[in-house]
């Protein structure tokens, strides 16, 4: 099996959030008690128990004209997975850690059950901050794209679900063509659309406006590794990782 992409086309997404209740459902997750807080987006974030989320962002344009960008918001599923790197106890192409990418689709899978002594190294792995926890079990969730609904021939539930075609699914090579033919035809009225975060992932956006304005971690730049400094102690140690933190997080905040 060749490496899959998911493309979402949030030129067609009308956020019906069907993906997000197809993704609870496929998953067993739980309905989350939220607050209105002044959006229609709910959760407000990701949690271990919310996989995929529809992002709501309203803006008014230069001309004056409002609008509205409805954007699914997941894993990115890298071709070169940080979580992955981050965690102590896996590796790319071992199944036997709680993270590892699965060879036949490339989608980047995980088996909590093999969570230990977990710091959140993962996270701080994934440049998009998207692994979330379980505080009390302390293990990893968050997309695996479905990939046991792959395993038999099956395309994800979020795709499945999708009535308006924002997502679908397939082999790399087709959905890069398709991706670049649809963005040439959304150019024509929409000069800021672009690609995002780009062809080396497994998931695949076509934005209208820059990945901030669809509240969208731009390019995030080097990945956030645990740092290993020979020769410091704990002290000088922990100061040279909160200097690294501070310029990563002057670079994410960048607009891309």
């Amino acid at each position: 099996m060749a490496k899959k992409i998911l493309l979402i086309d949030t030129s067609k997404c009308t956020a019906c959030r069907g993906c997000q209740v197809a993704c609870k459902q496929w998953n067993c997750n739980e309905a989350e008690t939220t607050k209105f807080v002044g959006t229609y987006q709910n959760p407000p974030d990701l949690t271990f128990k919310t996989f995929n989320l529809i992002r709501f962002n309203e803006f008014v344009k230069p001309d004056g004209e409002m609008m509205w960008l409805f954007t699914k918001d997941q894993c990115r599923h890298c071709d070169e997975p940080g979580c992955i790197e981050g965690c102590p106890h896996s590796e790319v192409d071992n199944s036997n850690g709680p993270l590892y990418k699965d060879p036949k689709t490339g989608a980047i899978v995980f088996d909590n059950t093999k969570c230990g002594d977990c710091n959140r190294e993962c996270f701080d792995g994934c440049p998009f901050e998207i692994p979330r926890f379980d505080g009390n079990k302390k293990q990893i969730w968050k997309c695996h794209m479905c990939s046991n609904r792959l395993a038999v021939g099956e395309e994800p539930a979020c795709v499945k679900t999708c009535n308006t075609g924002a997502a679908s699914f397939g082999d790399a090579d087709k959905m890069v063509a398709k991706a670049k033919a649809r963005l040439a035809e959304l150019k024509k009225t929409y000069p800021n659309a672009n690609i995002y975060p780009g062809f080396d992932y497994g998931v695949v956006w076509i934005l209208l406006e820059k990945s901030s304005k669809h509240q969208l971690r731009g390019d995030a730049g080097p990945l956030r590794r645990p740092i290993k400094v020979a020769g410091l102690g704990p002290i000088a140690a922990a100061g040279a990782l909160g200097a690294a933190m501070v310029k990563f997080r002057e670079r994410g905040s960048k607009e891309d």
